[in-house]
């Protein structure tokens, strides 16, 4: 007998979770399911949108996409739509509407068969055919030009000033008459327009009418089987990443159309890059923050994360651990990192930033089986992010973090010594040649250089047959940072 499939738990969802959103995925989804019943109770729509502000490379996809496990552990169904994977289509509501209709339509199936999803979404597909295939008209320009022209319609004002306006005393009373025939034809001609405005409008309408509550009875129906708990959720994510236009139509549609009754709506975005796009579109002085909050209820941020679990995530998600590098005595590449990044108070997006260029640079590495010193490549690395000079680097707070050393002595007890880590890069510089084993070493400090340079000496040989190092290990990482230079 082959063995029962073990059920997924929510512990199974989050493995790897170093940022601990799992707990923010409980926040959000209570918050969520008791606002719903909050607005039951004040006679609102079970209905909400709700913004999920983070930065790039904070892990909105990751957090999105184990949400959506998270949520169907717990009864829900989740839809997750990528958006900016169909920012190529003219309009943002087949995306969406493909997603829901797939996912509802699996439900009906599992539950009824094939034959009768296919029954049950008929009227939906219709009416979003519908929509996607309908001519939506804002006004009668676009059906006057259809049918007299684009530059009699732009001549129009110019033509006709005003219904009263009488031809000049030299018209004759042949240029009269025309004038006259050609105004009974325009009048004539917009007066059809403005009938197929009112008419294209009044369809529309009723078919995004029908379409809702198509939806609504589609997502009554998938409710009501055992099992299921309400709301349905709709995650969409990559929204900052699509073109503007094409996102602003998305939050449009989810506003006026997909707000229905039992369906919640999550939208991953950097908020401020999203804003920064639409001012593109509206201008410079458009307040493109206000604006998007037109379209959601509320918005949510990551739970603080701290610097130890920010490092860990950013290192896996450029996949890197902590065997590609050695770091000083008693630290390794977490602890190191969040001294340094602790230290200098450096904000997440640029250890972020500067955590993809370290990955950058070991890709890059003509041996990858050699372990990175790390300790040398972190400063070269700073001081390209933030565009210091030289000068700058050695009077910079990561200049200046402290480390705490063994001094060895045949006549004396051991004692600690304490050196910057502007002090640290420059010994480690200055002992990198292959000269470096000429003492012996005095303290703990050049005990690992001398042991990190055996080692690297020996990987060396051990690869490439040369035993002897041309470059400073400074001058190697700043050649391949330089190659690397133009990947952005």
């Amino acid at each position: 007998m082959a063995e029962e499939k073990r059920a997924i738990t929510v512990a199974d969802i989050w493995e790897g979770d170093a940022l601990n959103r799992s707990k923010d995925a409980e926040i959000l989804r209570t918050f969520t399911i008791g606002h719903l019943n909050l607005r039951e109770n004040a006679g609102e729509p079970r209905t909400y949108v709700l913004n999920l502000d983070a930065n790039w490379g904070a892990g909105k996809s990751f957090f999105l996409n184990r949400f959506k496990q998270h949520l169907e552990a717990h009864g829900h169904i989740a839809v997750y739509v990528n958006a900016w994977e169909n920012d190529h289509s003219d309009d943002p509501f087949m995306t969406v509407v493909d997603e829901i209709q797939t996912e509802l339509s699996s439900h009906i199936e599992q539950a009824s068969g094939p034959e009768a999803a296919l029954e049950k979404t008929a009227p939906l597909r219709k009416s979003a055919a519908k929509i996607i295939g309908g001519a939506v008209y804002s006004g009668g320009k676009h059906l006057v030009t259809r049918y007299i022209g684009q530059e009699a319609a732009d001549g129009l004002k110019e033509l006709f000033p005003g219904e009263s306006d009488e031809g000049s005393a030299d018209d004759g009373e042949h240029g009269k008459m025309i004038t006259e025939a050609m105004r009974k034809s325009i009048t004539s001609a917009v007066d059809a327009a403005g009938e197929e405005v009112l008419a294209q409008f009044r369809q529309q309408k009723e078919v995004q009418k029908n379409f809702q509550e198509q939806l609504k009875d589609l997502g009554r129906e998938v409710l009501a089987q055992d099992g299921i708990e309400s709301p349905i959720f709709i995650l969409i994510d990559e929204l900052d990443r699509c073109r503007p236009s094409y996102a602003i139509e998305l939050l449009e549609r989810v506003k006026h159309i997909f707000s229905l009754e039992n369906f919640v709506y999550i939208l991953g975005t950097d908020t401020q890059q999203l804003a920064n796009a639409i001012k593109g579109v509206y201008g410079s002085e458009f307040d493109g923050e206000r604006y998007l909050k037109r379209f959601v209820d509320r918005t949510y941020h990551f739970q603080h994360t701290s610097k130890d679990k920010l490092i860990e995530f950013a290192l896996f998600r450029n996949g890197l651990s902590s065997e590609n590098f050695v770091t000083l005595p008693e630290y390794d590449t977490t602890t190191f990192l969040s001294k340094c990044f602790s230290e200098t108070k450096t904000e997440a997006r640029d250890i972020r930033q500067m955590i993809e260029i370290i990955g950058t640079f070991v890709a890059a590495m003509p041996v990858n089986t050699r372990q990175i010193d790390l300790v040398s490549l972190l400063p070269m690395v700073y001081q390209r992010h933030f565009n210091l000079s030289d000068s700058q680097l050695e009077a910079c707070n990561l200049a200046k973090i402290v480390f705490v050393f063994t001094a060895r002595s045949q006549s004396r007890e051991p004692r600690n010594i304490r050196k910057t880590y502007g002090e640290v890069w420059k010994d480690i510089e200055r002992n990198s040649i292959d000269n470096f084993n000429d003492t012996d070493p005095k303290n703990s400090l050049e005990y690992w250089i001398q042991k990190k340079n055996y080692a690297e000496l020996e990987e060396l040989f051990r690869v490439t047959h040369v035993n002897r190092k041309k470059e400073t290990v400074g001058q190697e990482y700043s050649r391949i940072l330089d190659q690397v230079s133009n990947i952005t």
